[in-house]
């Protein structure tokens, strides 16, 4: 069980990590 909720936890956290590069890139591109 705590190690399904880690792994979890670790692509929530790579999700929202790839998320916030490809939104600042975006922000780059359009200033």
């Amino acid at each position: 069980m705590s190690i399904v909720f880690s792994y979890i936890f670790l692509m929530v956290c790579f999700f929202a990590l790839s998320l916030g590069l490809f939104v600042s890139l975006k922000s780059i591109k359009l200033i």
